[in-house]
């Protein structure tokens, strides 16, 4: 049956991927794959199926975007690879969607960064010179999030770029065949990880002490009161290498960037930059919304925290940046 390849094809890529890269591949399987192929024996599956399924990701009642239906896509592939290379299916070709339409890459414009920059600039705080660095510099939210003081060398004018954060589910095996039931991380082996995990109930309560956000507190004390979400959705903090190896980089900032920077006096030697807490890191999320606070005090439309690497890449391809440099700033291959 289908789930069964599912089953031994996540296994044997477990220990070969980033922890969050296979908490994706389960999550694809369960949520789309299983549900609609699980009981098919592979042996069955045909071009005109698979097909089928992608039309139905697409134009379902709650369609999946072009970028999920090709995630989903490229997982299905792999899957069906493994079941020709173990002789349990036939050599299918491979299954693709087309977008119907470019994506738009969505920036500021030269009058909205000038606003966001002098809102972030008027009593400033380490959360508000965070998105300057990310502005100035192009870092991810993950990276910001990961930063501590002594990535920051405001002497040499030059940041370090070395870890990441993001907030993984805990992967519960047992609703696939064949593999040994446990709710532990996925134990990649591609780099080094420090995992500090945060139950649901100190999560609500910490991202309540670091920014009050009235989107999020009821839905937060009501995730709280539900036993079935602390039991079921345990999630953890994960520190961990960046993306690639070409997102380990040195940044220059900015000598104006410097200055605002070295204006902090409360800084702790080794403390997260954004927290100033020596163990416990702002999360991305939380982070997040405090970027679309901002905004909104700022008197500017609500954006995806994204937006400002896109606005570093548009602004240095303006100003004649070649792509060898801006990629390895960005931490491209």
């Amino acid at each position: 049956l289908f789930e069964d390849v599912c089953a031994q094809w996540l296994t044997s890529v477990k220990k070969t991927v980033r922890q969050s890269t296979y908490v994706k591949y389960h999550n694809i399987c369960r949520k789309h794959l299983l549900p609609r192929l699980g009981k098919a024996p592979c042996r069955d599956l045909t071009a005109q199926k698979l097909n089928s399924l992608v039309e139905e990701l697409r134009y379902s009642f709650k369609p999946l975007s072009d970028s999920s239906v090709r995630a989903v896509c490229t997982i299905l592939n792999a899957i069906l690879r493994y079941a020709a290379f173990r002789n349990y299916a036939p050599d299918l070709p491979a299954v693709s969607v087309k977008s119907e339409k470019s994506p738009q890459i969505r920036v500021l414009s030269s009058r909205d960064q000038k606003r966001l920059i002098r809102y972030l600039l008027s009593d400033t705080d380490n959360g508000k010179i965070g998105i300057l660095i990310c502005l100035y510099t192009g870092i991810r939210i993950g990276e910001i999030c990961a930063l501590r003081w002594d990535d920051i060398d405001t002497e040499n004018k030059i940041l370090t770029v070395n870890k990441t954060i993001q907030r993984l589910q805990y992967v519960s095996e047992r609703e696939f065949p064949n593999q040994s039931g446990n709710d532990r991380p996925a134990s990649g082996s591609k780099s080094h990880r420090s995992v500090y995990t945060m139950p649901a109930k100190d999560r609500c309560k910490t991202e309540f002490d670091l920014e009050c956000r009235n989107e999020r507190k009821n839905e937060c004390k009501n995730q709280c009161k539900n036993s079935h979400y602390i039991n079921e959705r345990k999630t953890h903090l994960q520190v961990d290498s960046p993306k690639s190896v070409h997102s380990n980089r040195m940044i220059p900032i900015p000598d104006f960037l410097c200055a605002v920077i070295e204006q902090n006096l409360n800084r702790i030697p080794g403390a997260y930059f954004l927290s100033n807490d020596l163990q416990r890191p702002v999360e991305p999320r939380t982070y997040q919304y405090r970027y679309k606070k901002y905004l909104r005090e700022a008197g500017l439309p609500e954006s995806n925290f994204h937006v400002l690497r896109h606005t570093f890449a548009t602004h240095c391809v303006s100003l004649g940046f070649d792509t060898k440099t801006l990629s390895e700033i960005l931490g491209h291959s």
